[in-house]
């Protein structure tokens, strides 16, 4: 928005405190902030999307920390660097805050310092407790006030309420707030170097202070934990807080709250977190029903390794083999052991050493695995083995050891079991997953460290994108060097050394990148394939030392897995995203939790590669492959994420994952059959398009899309899978095309319940829908005629045949099957193909929790094709789509209707007669022109224009643009402006003018920023 009308400001304002139901423009209403990401709600975006339109912004908050400058930083960044692009016309902004408490982190404001643009004051004549955001824009300003601090729980996941609002420049409260701002910015000091120092010196006193609360605490805890034997005796703690002064227990409060306490020297008890709880259980209750074998699926830095250590002080085995791949493994699995079990008798078998006799034997599955060794012991040796990194059994070392034992129970743990060779892991542990822990899931436990991802462009020299398809010179010059260097130290905690890995896919890239930032005063090393883990675990430990200068480890081929590093607070991605799998696996790198580290900075350079729809797919867990979920997963940013991590992409690496998305084609036959082979494995059994849905794999309606229904797709897997005639696949392939994907509830349901039952009520139909969230608007003629052949055009007529399904009588108003359906569903094979679509269909159409009804039931956001629009807007037949064009007109029991549907970036190879000027003036305005050939007075124009006076039901749906597909986003109501009528002209290709009406429209709601800056993008 680029200035405010204010007699729009002022109907905004009697919406939100007279009357919810008088109408305005929902965007200049004021509206309370939160934070809720199950409704993609969280302060964040409403901060960032005030900075990215503002011309100057001032903050008032009374705590800062580094990690609510990591959600902010690119987007700080950006105005800084816009700022010295435009010295004449700066976006600069000034940030007051104080030394109230000693909370604010002296890393923080020196992490603001290294923006020019940016002014820091600090209050320091007593309390001070403001959370305000004021941002400038052209005629007015926007305001934040409320909870929140400069924080990253306070932006994006504690109970928080803030208030956004808008005010003219000549506003009463726009006025009082700078008055009151300025006031207080004269009386606060400048934070310089040297205010910083001696701040700084107060900070760390306070933090030592406090670090001998928490510890005397923590020791009072082990007491009261005894006493709770007695019930008599009162606790310790709340006692011990009442003799603290209140002001000391608050600031204790709020700083370990806020920022990670270092407890070195405090003994910490090692107990099962929430979700190994839940594991244990599963575990048990496995072997009560005789089970043997399970797999343990657990993100990285979940602690599956203490997961099994749990169970297996729980099951109290006899002996205990625990195998892995590499001896850096076995080493630090042995410690955990010992951390659990201080006294037992624990022995390593590898190429040094072959404790045999040990209670708990941790051995290389390559040295076991060789013939000698293995048969020397007992088959029933070990009651209890874990495999880790079990997704590697497909080897054959791997398997000889699991085939050869037979414990009392085998356990595997991997973070990744689906495999693309085609070894089938599941069967190896008899499909018994015990239990599941997925990134987001972890995320969501607050089981992991935070993440600040930053997707950044690659660097462009001489307008060419410099990434890894590029020359090697190119990869290492010294202009890359300076932006690799620029980026690694503008995105990391300064509070802290930095802790980092550097992924990268070349050893010469890596090689030469290590020699030249080590010539620039960074301390990196290199490490590849070639390194031995004793190498490889020097130089882990190098970097884990806080007496050791080393920074980096730049790797190639290595890390992915099988390694724990916990200090890593920074990982740099210098190479394209191979898979999802392995993007996750390089993230996971920083993820485990560690004393100090409050979140780890992910940078991924993001270059011109196929494969960057992956990005999304990792970060946001989105498997089903779907290009809309995965576009509207990157419209939602951080929104979509749980707890304080953050997702920013800067808008040319955005633009570049968008056109991954566009490009790729999802329904080829290859990945198809790897999604499919991957479910059908873990599941031992086909799936079911449910299966996909339940279990959060692919969207089963790509076989739908490839195949043209999912019983077509498994007779091209399997020719000898159970044929059916002829009518039946038709009628899949009809049921398939034409309503799986779920445009709307009414059919699929009706469909189903006459599966299940020989007639239903229009009554019943009517409740059903109710039940889920659906009022039955529509009629009863219209569910009966798109269940037929006669609304179908003439090609499709003859693609589907005789269609008949539902009857209807109107004394009874009961639904009925046909009898040529009733005699398909007693083939058992078709029923139960058809039962699992309609099931899937019904689950598509329901609506979530986000969503909204508009008019005809078209929920608010959702992408429709044409022929879904129609039959949803209850026209008689389906339109012919040249017939269509941009819109059209019909008049539908009693009422005109008009869809209008935009493709916003038109293609280069139209017709410049078809390229008319539709776009958005705003979120809630819209432009656009009719059909060529067109006056003011041609009859459909004039519909429109009189859009009142001829009753006219006018739909607003938009695509980007043909990359997207056949699908429009439903936008909602346009109301016509009639006095913005003209009469233009538009030129063809032989450059004759043609005449066109151009016209705009108020459309209601208004756009949801997020779908609207991609639209604009």
């Amino acid at each position: 928005m680029t200035s405010l009308d204010s007699a729009q400001l002022l109907q905004s304002l009697q919406t939100g405190f007279i009357s919810k139901t008088h109408h305005s423009i929902s965007e200049l209403a004021p509206s309370l902030l939160i934070n809720d990401y199950h409704r993609e709600k969280k302060i964040l975006t409403s901060l960032l999307e005030e900075l990215s339109n503002c011309k100057s912004f001032d903050f008032s908050v009374a705590f800062i920390n580094n990690e609510g400058l990591a959600a902010i930083k690119q987007k700080l960044d950006e105005l800084a660097l816009y700022s010295v692009a435009h010295r004449e016309n700066p976006i600069k902004g000034r940030i007051l805050t104080t030394n109230y408490l000693n909370f604010t982190q002296p890393s923080a404001l020196r992490e603001l310092m290294q923006f020019p643009n940016i002014e820091i004051r600090a209050y320091t004549k007593g309390g001070f407790h403001p959370k305000g955001y004021i941002f400038e824009h052209s005629n007015y300003y926007s305001i934040i006030i409320g909870s929140a601090n400069l924080t990253a729980s306070a932006l994006t996941m504690n109970q928080e309420w803030s208030v956004k609002f808008l005010s003219c420049t000549d506003g009463q409260i726009v006025f009082s707030v700078r008055e009151e701002f300025e006031e207080v910015w004269k009386q606060a000091n400048e934070v310089n170097e040297e205010w910083l120092k001696k701040y700084s010196n107060k900070y760390e006193e306070k933090k030592l202070t406090l670090k001998l609360v928490n510890k005397q605490i923590k020791e009072l805890r082990k007491q009261e934990k005894e006493l709770q034997k007695d019930e008599d005796k009162n606790p310790i703690v709340p006692a011990f807080r009442e003799e603290l002064e209140e002001t000391q227990f608050e600031q204790f409060t709020e700083f370990t709250t806020e920022i990670e306490i270092e407890e070195d020297d405090v003994e910490m008890e090692i107990v099962p977190n929430s979700m190994q709880e839940e594991a244990l259980v599963a575990l048990h209750n496995l072997r009560e029903e005789n089970q043997n074998r399970a797999l343990l699926i657990a993100a990285t830095g979940t602690g599956k390794t203490y997961l099994s250590i749990f169970d297996v002080k729980q099951e109290k085995p006899r002996k205990v083999l625990y195998v892995a791949h590499r001896d850096m493994i076995l080493d630090k699995s042995e410690k955990s052991f010992k951390n659990i079990f201080p006294n037992i008798k624990t022995g390593f078998l590898n190429g040094s050493q072959k404790d045999i006799d040990a209670d708990y034997l941790f051995a290389s599955v390559f040295t076991l695995a060789k013939e000698d060794t293995l048969k020397s012991f007992e088959k029933n040796e070990f009651d209890y083995i874990i495999v880790d990194e079990v997704h590697h059994a497909g080897a054959e070392s791997y398997k000889k050891v699991i085939d050869y034992f037979t414990p009392k129970f085998l356990l595997g743990l991997t973070a990744t079991p689906e495999r693309t060779d085609g070894f089938d892991i599941f069967s190896m542990f008899h499909n018994n997953i015990a239990y599941e822990i997925r990134l987001q899931k972890a995320m969501e436990e607050e089981l992991l460290c935070p993440f600040h991802y930053y997707g950044l462009s690659d660097l462009t020299v001489d307008g060419e994108v410099i990434d890894d398809n590029s020359d090697f010179s190119k990869l290492i010059c010294e202009e890359r060097i300076k932006h690799i260097e620029r980026t690694i130290n503008l995105y990391r905690n300064f509070a802290y050394p930095v802790k980092g890995l550097i992924f990268c896919s070349r050893i010469d890239e890596a090689k030469e990148l290590s020699a030249k930032l080590n010539n620039d005063g960074y301390y990196t090393k290199y490490l590849t394939g070639d390194n031995s883990d004793a190498e490889r675990e020097r130089v882990i430990q190098e970097l884990e030392s806080d007496d050791n200068p080393l920074q980096y480890i730049i790797s190639v081929d290595i890390f992915n897995e099988g390694v724990d590093i916990p200090s890593v607070n920074q990982v740099v991605m210098l190479r394209p995203t191979q898979s999802a799998i392995i993007f996750v696996q390089q993230l996971g790198r920083g993820l485990r939790k560690y004393k100090g580290k409050s979140y780890v900075s992910v940078i991924d350079f993001i270059g011109n590669y196929e494969n960057n729809f992956f990005i999304p797919i990792a970060l946001y867990g989105d498997n089903s492959y779907n290009k809309d979920n995965l576009r509207k997963v990157m419209n939602t940013g951080s929104s979509g994420l749980p707890g304080t991590s953050t997702v920013q992409i800067n808008e040319i690496a955005r633009q570049k994952i968008y056109q991954a998305i566009n490009d790729t084609n999802f329904t080829q036959l290859k990945l198809l059959k790897e999604e499919f082979n991957k479910l059908k494995m873990r599941l031992a059994k086909i799936p079911t398009m449910m299966d996909f849905v339940n279990n959060g794999f692919i969207d089963p309606h790509l076989f739908i899309d490839y195949a043209g229904s999912y019983y077509e797709f498994l007779k091209k897997m399997d020719r000898e899978y159970t044929d059916l005639e002829p009518k039946h696949r038709t009628s899949l392939q009809f049921i398939s095309l034409e309503f799986s994907h779920g445009f709307r509830m009414h059919e699929l349901l009706l469909l189903k319940l006459l599966v299940e039952n020989n007639t239903v009520t229009l009554e019943q139909f009517s409740n059903e829908l109710s039940q889920r969230k659906v009022v039955f608007k529509g009629s009863v003629k219209q569910i009966l005629k798109v269940l037929s052949k006669e609304y179908y055009r003439q090609e499709d007529q003859k693609k589907y045949g005789e269609i008949s399904y539902v009857s209807y009588d109107n004394a009874k108003k009961t639904f009925s099957k046909t009898e040529s359906f009733n005699s398909m569903l007693q083939n058992n094979l078709y029923k139960e193909h058809l039962l699992d679509l309609l099931e899937y269909g019904i689950n598509k159409a329901t609506i979530k929790e986000n969503e909204v009804y508009g008019d005809d039931g078209l929920v608010y956001y959702r992408k429709y094709s044409r022929k879904d629009v129609f039959k949803i807007m209850n026209f008689d037949k389906d339109q012919n789509p040249q017939n269509v064009g941009g819109y059209i007109i019909q008049e539908v029991e009693g009422r005109k209707k008009c869809p209008v549907f935009v493709t916003y970036e038109k293609a280069e190879d139209i017709s410049s007669s078809t390229k008319y000027k539709d776009y958005f003036i705003n979120n809630t305005r819209f432009n656009w022109m009719s059909k060529n050939k067109r006056y003011l007075n041609s009859p459909d124009v004039e519909a429109i224009l009189n859009q009142e006076t001829n009753n006219i039901q006018i739909e607003l749906f938009i695509k980007k643009d043909d990359n997207e597909g056949t699908d429009f986003y439903y936008i909602g109501k346009m109301k016509t402006d009639y006095e913005s009528k003209e009469q233009t002209q538009i030129p063809n290709e032989k450059g004759q003018m043609l005449p066109v009406v151009n016209l705009q429209f108020d459309i209601e709601p208004s756009v949801p920023q997020n779908l609207y800056s991609y639209l604009e993008a």
